[in-house]
């Protein structure tokens, strides 16, 4: 019996081998491997920020300085885009959002943000990208927003210098196993 299996297995293995589907699946499987772990990698690269600037709109006249010091103050910020202030000059929001757009078009800016008495209040705040998908500077302006608006927003409610730091200081937060037996102890 066991003579018998040998020559059944090998004509089964040698007719598989010699397919062209095996041939197209052994040279096809590693292209495809290689394809989706550089693929990403080269989106990313695409997505990274590039060195044009952000435009900010402060038509509060006084938060522009709160965010650049939150920018400052973040380590991946210089992945990010510079932040600039764009005047105002009289013109009226529809023309200042005509402004910026015809300068995203054209490349010459990375996006705007506009900064009123409603985003503040609100926490309604829209960054108009010319590419939204460019995670790198999305995130960065993001991190720094959230924290200038709660400590702009402290400022105003007349906070003085070291309640604010006191208030925005980041909380630590650890996780670690439930159990009454401290050999057992773990971290997560």
């Amino acid at each position: 019996m066991k003579s018998a299996i040998w020559p059944v297995m090998r004509r089964e293995y040698l007719s598989r081998f010699l397919t062209k589907g095996f041939w197209i699946s052994t040279a096809l499987f590693p292209l495809l491997t290689v394809g989706f772990t550089v693929l990403p990698r080269l989106i990313a690269e695409r997505t990274k920020s590039s060195p044009e600037a952000v435009r900010i709109v402060d038509t509060m006249g006084d938060f522009f300085p709160v965010l650049q010091a939150e920018m400052a103050k973040d380590s991946d910020a210089d992945k990010g885009p510079p932040i600039v202030q764009e005047p105002v000059g009289g013109r009226s929001i529809i023309q200042l959002k005509h402004d910026l757009n015809t300068l995203a078009e054209k490349g010459k800016i990375q996006g705007y943000l506009i900064i009123d008495q409603r985003a503040i209040d609100h926490s309604d705040l829209i960054y108009y990208a010319r590419n939204p998908s460019s995670i790198v500077s999305s995130d960065s302006i993001r991190r720094g927003l959230r924290d200038a608006v709660i400590r702009y927003r402290l400022k105003r409610l007349g906070v003085s210098g070291p309640q604010v730091e006191s208030a925005v200081q980041r909380v630590d937060f650890d996780v670690q196993k439930a159990t009454n037996n401290p050999k057992q102890k773990e971290s997560g």
